[in-house]
């Protein structure tokens, strides 16, 4: 991690990078990433950030989740957006990079977009479960009529069901 830490510290995210790059031990990702992937984002460098040199799907869809992450934090909900997309199934982690859109959208007021990203999920438990979750604090922010308003969008009957029973 100091072969790391020390260039990010000073700066150099160049020779971060190199030194992950030219270190095959560190391309199965690890504490590396925490050290070099907010750096990276902040500089714009998403490129760098997205490691193409790391060897496990999963630890690359990790990385683009905590990618997401920084993004959303950040604002960046579009910058967001396309890294999830760039989530394979292979790597995993795709339905809680979009939870953490969502989430951020919740924070910015927008319910109705939540929603939306949480009904692109592809599994039905956790789209229905974070639906009604929203739909709650949108109850609770704007009051019932705004929240079943946004539920009268869902064309799913049973999703529609299930958020409502999550509510």
């Amino acid at each position: 991690i100091r072969l790391v830490a020390h260039p990010v510290r000073a700066g150099d995210l160049a020779g971060a990078k190199k030194t992950v790059h030219a270190v095959p031990a560190l391309w199965t990702g690890g504490h590396w990433v925490r050290c070099l992937l907010g750096p990276l984002v902040k500089a714009g460098d998403l490129l760098g950030a997205l490691g193409g040199k790391l060897t496990g799907a999963s630890d690359r869809g990790f990385h683009k989740r905590v990618i997401v992450a920084l993004q959303a934090t950040a604002g960046d909900l579009s910058g967001a957006r396309d890294t999830s997309e760039k989530i394979s199934p292979e790597e995993g982690h795709r339905v809680a990079a979009l939870a953490i859109i969502a989430e951020a959208l919740v924070r910015r007021g927008d319910f109705s977009s939540a929603v939306e990203t949480h009904y692109s999920m592809g599994e039905m438990d956790i789209r229905a479960e974070g639906i009604g979750t929203i739909l709650a604090a949108q109850a609770k922010v704007q009051g019932a009529e705004a929240a079943e308003e946004t539920m009268a969008k869902i064309t799913d009957e049973s999703l529609m069901n299930q958020a409502r029973a999550a509510m």
